[in-house]
């Protein structure tokens, strides 16, 4: 009988599993973590529970292999939090009572009639979910989250004293004679084999795509790619490249390679994401606090097995040598974004105006000085370089002086400002209106593990598929112009 624990690879990287697999905190008291099963099921009335250890924000329920680690917050995950609220695609609404440290949480699903109910130390709460139908059939695990929380797990195979007995019907996880194996980690051998939905391996050779917008013409090497294979992509460029909204994209369209995006923006969103801070507020009192994170991540990413792209922007060579020192025996790529000057002019406005965020001109300049493209081979250990915009040799060449001509009439105090670019007196960060924050933050809400909302049905067998032959031809043609 298959042992069901929690999965060390299908995690948040700041989630702090016990090595039994038995439970589990976050390792930062502001950021919610979370982390899923090993093995989940199809059909039947099955039930998991959670006690509360210490503290009280948690949520737990099910969830499918490719939600969102952030339970509740996307479509595919049902949770139940200690706050009495249940959450489905970032709904959050009134349900059962609240539970704090010494509670037990049961999470029933009903696969046959589609539904997810809780239980709080033996009190049946009622139907929290009923699940859409495109998702009956397809496999839920075990899904928590946690912030400033610890907490055990039970799957009915341990501590039975400690569990309540459960509604006609149910039995406990541990007791099915054939769940289903997740795709993340030791059992993706066996879920391969078992054929599980959304696990079928195909080879795809780029990352390049059109979005309508911008054009990537290339990206990383992904043939033979797949989770867990120590990969990690550094992206390389100046602020408002492009680079944060290439990463999203890219995970949106190959989610089975389970990258998870390491960035300071990423964290300070998910310290504080409520529409009471400004982005000046946020900046101000969170930096440093994402940046000691970020090294935390860092260094937890280096001596685990999993795939990440590493969003900063990393031109400073004696940076990138110090910070990649670490990761011994993962494949390295760099992925370089150089759009032309005009380009990220318009960009810069366009950010500011959306989101009131801008680097300032001295800063920038700094960075332009100092930017070194990588190499293959370099100190650095790259093992492959690709830029992201299909740059020619000739053009790298161009943008690269065209970026130091720019920050040496800076420093020299000459630099002429262009039409499109922002005022001189424009601030590094603005306040915005509470209304239009609250408006815009939907869009720019994003989770470690998936960072966009996922919104494509499921679809058994399904995986982001290559760019239509359209958008390749596309791309060869504008390589041709080049």
């Amino acid at each position: 009988m298959a042992k069901i624990r929690l999965n060390p690879d299908d995690k948040d990287l700041d989630f702090v599993p016990r090595a039994d697999g038995t439970g589990g905190k976050s390792l930062d008291r502001f950021m919610w973590s979370g982390c899923r099963a090993n093995y989940g099921v199809r059909n039947g009335k099955v039930a998991f529970a959670m006690r509360i250890e210490r503290g009280n924000l948690s949520r737990v329920g099910w969830g499918t292999s490719s939600a969102a680690l952030a339970l509740g917050q996307c479509d595919q995950s049902f949770g139940y939090g200690g706050t009495a609220k249940k959450s489905h695609n970032n709904q959050f609404l009134e349900y059962g009572e609240k539970y704090t440290s010494g509670d037990v949480i049961v999470a029933l699903l009903d696969a046959a009639a589609g539904t997810v109910g809780y239980m709080k130390n033996g009190k049946w709460l009622g139907t929290a979910w009923t699940i859409p139908d495109w998702l009956r059939g397809v496999p839920m695990f075990p899904h928590v989250l946690t912030k400033d929380c610890d907490i055990s797990v039970f799957f009915g195979d341990r501590e039975m004293h400690r569990l309540p007995p459960l509604p006609h019907g149910y039995r406990w996880i541990s007791e099915v004679a054939d769940p289903v194996p997740s795709p993340w980690g030791d059992t993706r051998a066996e879920a391969l084999a078992q054929g599980v939905e959304g696990v079928k391996e195909e080879e795809t050779e780029d990352a390049s795509y059109d979005d309508g917008e911008t054009l990537y013409a290339a990206g990383p090497d992904l043939r033979g790619a797949g989770p867990n294979q120590k990969r990690l992509i550094m992206l390389v460029g100046l602020p408002c490249t492009g680079k944060t909204y290439w990463a999203k994209k890219f995970i949106q369209m190959h989610p089975e390679m389970k990258f998870q995006i390491l960035s300071t923006n990423l964290i300070m969103e998910r310290k504080m994401p409520n529409t009471k801070h400004m982005y000046e507020d946020r900046f101000s009192k969170l930096i440093q606090e994402a940046t000691e994170m970020l090294n935390q991540q860092l260094r937890i990413a280096s001596r685990e097995n999993g795939n990440i792209i590493w969003d900063q922007t990393n031109v400073y060579p004696t940076a990138r040598r110090r910070k990649l020192g670490d990761f011994k025996g993962f494949r390295k790529t760099a992925l370089v974004f150089l759009p032309d000057m005009e380009t990220l002019a318009e960009w810069r406005v366009k950010q500011f105006e959306q989101t009131g965020q801008r680097v300032p001109d001295r800063v920038v300049a700094e960075m332009q000085r100092a930017f070194t493209l990588p190499e293959v081979g370099d100190e650095a250990g790259f093992d492959e370089v690709v830029y992201a915009f299909g740059n020619s040799p000739a053009q790298r060449r161009e943008l690269m002086r065209a970026h130091k001509q720019e920050a040496d009439d800076h420093f020299r105090g000459v630099r002429k400002r262009k039409p499109n670019e922002l005022p001189e007196d424009a601030p590094y960060e603005k306040s915005m209106k509470k209304d239009d924050y609250l408006k815009s933050y939907g869009d720019r809400q994003f989770t470690a593990s998936n960072p966009y909302k996922p919104d494509m049905p499921y679809n058994p067998g399904h995986r982001a598929l290559p760019p239509p032959q359209r958008q390749m031809a596309l791309v060869r043609e504008v390589q041709a112009d080049r």
